[in-house]
C-alpha cells in the first residue's frame, strides 16, 4: 500500500543518518594530511571533497536499501509515530554536529579583537560527546523511547503556578543581568584602545553626556542599564502579543543576539551607541542620497546575508502589516515602527547595521511561530518554543563576540 508519509520520515532518516557519517568521517580526515605528490597547479591542489560526496552517496545508497526491508511494516500506525520522533531525535544530533563544523570554520578565520580571550577549546569536547550520545540514543532507542514518551507527557501537562510566575520571571533577568554586566574598566580600555570614543563623539546621547563631565565608566554603565530597560519592555511586549512566556523568553535572547552581539558589533557592542536599542528613531536623510545604500554595500564585500537582509526586513514588515492591519493593534504598531527604524538601515552604510533594526521583526516572527504552531503543531507547540529557545541560547553563548565580551567577572591580565 502507498504511504507517502512513510516514504518521506524513511527518506528523511536516510539522509539525516548519511549525513551524520559524514560529519564523523570528515571530523576524522581531519587529522589526516593530504599527500601532494610533486607540484600542484593553482586551483587544482588536492581535495577530498570528491571522495566524501562519494561516501554520502554510498551510505544512503546503503541506508536506502534497509529503509526498502522495512518500508512495509510502517503501515503500523504506532510504528510508524516512533520513526517520526526518531528521526527529530536524529535531526538534533545532525543540527548539534554541523553547528560544531561552522564554528571549526569560523574560528579558523581572524578575529579583529584587542583581547586574547578567545578559545576553540570547547569545540573538539562538545563534538564528542555530541557522537557518543547520538549513537547511544541509536543503541538505547527502546529505553530512549519510554523516557522522551514519559518527559513529554510530563512536560505537556505542566502549568506553573501563578505565585511562582514572577520568581521565573526575575530569574531570568537575573541571568540577563549577570550575563551582559560588563567590566567597566576593561570596556572602556577596549573603546579607547579601538575608537577613542569617536563613536561616542558622533551620537547626540553619548556626546551630550561626555559635555557634562561623566566619565567614560559612567557612560558604558548607563548604556548597559538602559538597554537592559528597554529589553524588559521588549519581553512585555512579547508576553502581551503572544501570551507565552517561552516565545517572550525566546525574543530576549534573540534580540540580545541581533542586537548586541552581531559581528558588527566587534569588537563591544558599548563601542557603537547608536546601533544598540538606545536609537529607537529613523533616519530621513538617505533621500538626499539614495544611491548610497548599505544593501548594495553588502555585495561589494560578499556579506550575501546582510544583502539579503536588507530586502527580507522590509518585505516581511509590509506582509505582516498587511495582514494585521484591522486585527491585531500591537503587530500592526510594530510593523509600522520597523518600517520607520528601517530607515536607519538605509541610511547608513554599515553592512551589519541591519543588526539595530530587527528587533520588531524578532516580535513578529515569533507572533507568527506562535500562529503557525496553534494552527498546525498545538500538540508539540510547547517542546518546538523550548527548543527554538535552547538553539537561541546556544548561538549567543558561542558567538564570538559573546565569548570576547568583557563580562564583570574577568580581570586584566
Amino acid at each position: 500500500m502507498f504511504n507517502p508519509r512513510a516514504i518521506g520520515i524513511l527518506t528523511a532518516l536516510v539522509i539525516v543518518e548519511a549525513l551524520q557519517l559524514l560529519c564523523m568521517v570528515a571530523h576524522v580526515y581531519s587529522y589526516i594530511p593530504i599527500i601532494v605528490k610533486g607540484p600542484a597547479l593553482a586551483g587544482l591542489e588536492p581535495e577530498r571533497e570528491s571522495f566524501f560526496y562519494m561516501v554520502f552517496l554510498s551510505t544512503t545508497f546503503v541506508l536506502g536499501l534497509g529503509a526498502a526491508f522495512i518500508f512495509k511494516r510502517l503501515d503500523d500506525e504506532v510504528l510508524l509515530k516512533k520513526c517520526w520522533k526518531f528521526l527529530w531525535i536524529e535531526v538534533m544530533w545532525l543540527v548539534l554536529m554541523l553547528f560544531t563544523f561552522f564554528k571549526w570554520i569560523t574560528y579558523q578565520y581572524p578575529f579583529y579583537n584587542i583581547l586574547s580571550l578567545e578559545n576553540n577549546r570547547w569545540v573538539y569536547p562538545f563534538f564528542y560527546g555530541v557522537v557518543a550520545l547520538s549513537l547511544l540514543s541509536k543503541i538505547f532507542w527502546p529505553e530512549v523511547d519510554k523516557v522522551t514518551k514519559k518527559l513529554f507527557q510530563a512536560w505537556q501537562h505542566a502549568v506553573l503556578p501563578k505565585q511562582f510566575t514572577w520568581l521565573v520571571y526575575g530569574g531570568f533577568f537575573a541571568v540577563v543581568l549577570i550575563g551582559l554586566y560588563p567590566n567597566v574598566e576593561m570596556s572602556t580600555s577596549i573603546i579607547a584602545q579601538w575608537s577613542n570614543f569617536s563613536e561616542w563623539r558622533a551620537f547626540g546621547l553619548t556626546n551630550f553626556l561626555i559635555s557634562r563631565g561623566f566619565s567614560a565608566q559612567q557612560i558604558v554603565l548607563f548604556l548597559f542599564y538602559i538597554n537592559v530597560i528597554l529589553i524588559i519592555g521588549i519581553f512585555v511586549i512579547t508576553k502581551r502579543l503572544c501570551q507565552n512566556l517561552w516565545l517572550s523568553v525566546l525574543v530576549v535572547v534573540v534580540v540580545i543576539r541581533m542586537t548586541l552581539f552581531h559581528y558588527g558589533m566587534s569588537p563591544l557592542c558599548w563601542n557603537y551607541p547608536q546601533n544598540t536599542l538606545i536609537n529607537v528613531w529613523g533616519d530621513f536623510g538617505f533621500y538626499k542620497d539614495p544611491t548610497h545604500l548599505p544593501m548594495f554595500a553588502a555585495l561589494r564585500v560578499r556579506q550575501f546575508f546582510s544583502f539579503f537582509m536588507g530586502y527580507a526586513l522590509v518585505i516581511f514588515y509590509v506582509f505582516t502589516l498587511l495582514n494585521a492591519w484591522g486585527k491585531h493593534r500591537i503587530a500592526t504598531i510594530l510593523s509600522i515602527y520597523g518600517l520607520l527604524i528601517y530607515t536607519r538601515y538605509i541610511g547608513h552604510a554599515n553592512v551589519f547595521a541591519y543588526g539595530a533594526v530587527c528587533w520588531p521583526a524578532v516580535i513578529l516572527s515569533a507572533w507568527w511561530l506562535h500562529a503557525c504552531t496553534q494552527k498546525f503543531f498545538k500538540a508539540q507547540a510547547r517542546f518546538i518554543y523550548a527548543a527554538c529557545v535552547l538553539l537561541a541560547v546556544l548561538a549567543l553563548l558561542t558567538s564570538r563576540v559573546w565569548v570576547t565580551y568583557p563580562h564583570f567577572w574577568m580581570s586584566h591580565g
